[in-house]
């Protein structure tokens, strides 16, 4: 009876740990600057007000920052059920794993086929700009995420075809989106350039997307065995389907403004097939 009556004991319960309250602050910054940032360039790229000039004088490190935020908030998204130990672990393999990659293949043009970095990116690092690794942070965790909520069951022992189906989906949403923002960053943007266009999709050649999709497998599969894709939240998908949403919907206003309209098509299906599953799980 004293406890139920101690005030103190009253009011130990309501509030939150000092972690979480800190984690929401971030993500609630975060979110917002992301936010401007995305309001500022759908303006200048996606409007007729500023003269192509203007755009190439922002593009390059606008989308350097740009990449940065979402980088970060993809972070904060995913400690909502994770700790920052086994997050800086993924953070760091999936950085230097793709970077390792990117550099073979700018140096071999294997696995994606021949290409070639500009300097619109920013500076180099083994002759890859250093944003790179953190686009296939972004694209690798939130697919991850979605398809993780979508294909698991959040209960009970993971079988091995319902892992081996997770694997082969991510994958699969990782390469789509990527189809998406090809297009724009080769043609629009041209911020790397392809040797080889034969049998191409709008100048990038369709062997790049099987480079997307082997790589995918290889990050994906070590990623089950690094985050339990049964502790992701139905709200921590939303999130990511938020954010990687809003990178397809801005790319795919560029690429309908190029006349580049297959990768609209596919990339808004996508984005719509991601939330009508979650919705549907929303839902029961």
């Amino acid at each position: 009876m004293a406890a139920e009556n101690d005030p103190s004991a009253m009011d130990a319960e309501p509030h939150p740990p000092s972690g979480t309250r800190l984690g929401k602050v971030a993500l609630g910054i975060c979110s917002f600057l992301y936010l401007a940032w995305y309001a500022g360039g759908w303006v200048i790229f996606t409007t007729g007000w500023f003269s192509t000039n203007d755009k190439v004088l922002v593009s390059g490190w606008g989308d350097c920052v740009f990449l940065s935020l979402a980088g970060l908030l993809t972070l904060l998204i995913a400690r909502r059920d994770f700790g920052w130990k086994e997050l800086v672990e993924v953070t760091v393999f999936v950085l230097l794993g793709s970077a390792a990659v990117e550099i073979v293949g700018v140096k071999s043009g294997f696995p994606f086929g021949k290409y070639m970095y500009t300097e619109s990116l920013g500076a180099h690092i083994g002759g890859i700009p250093w944003i790179i690794p953190v686009c296939w942070f972004i694209l690798v965790i939130n697919a991850y995420i979605i398809c993780s909520v979508l294909v698991v069951p959040r209960e009970g022992e993971i079988s091995r075809d319902a892992l081996v189906l997770l694997i082969l989906i991510t994958s699969v949403v990782v390469t789509l989106v990527d189809l998406n923002l090809e297009p724009v960053a080769v043609n629009v943007k041209q911020y790397w350039s392809w040797m080889d266009r034969d049998r191409a999709f709008y100048g990038v050649p369709r062997i790049n997307f099987f480079g997307w999709f082997s790589v995918s497998l290889i990050l994906v599969s070590a990623l089950c065995h690094m985050l339990d894709p049964r502790r992701w939240k139905l709200s921590t998908a939303w999130g990511s389907l938020c954010l990687l949403g809003s990178i397809q919907l801005f790319f795919a206003v560029m690429n309908w403004q190029a006349h580049q309209y297959a990768p609209v098509l596919i990339s808004l299906n996508l984005i719509g097939i991601l939330a009508i599953g979650l919705a549907y799980l929303s839902g029961k």
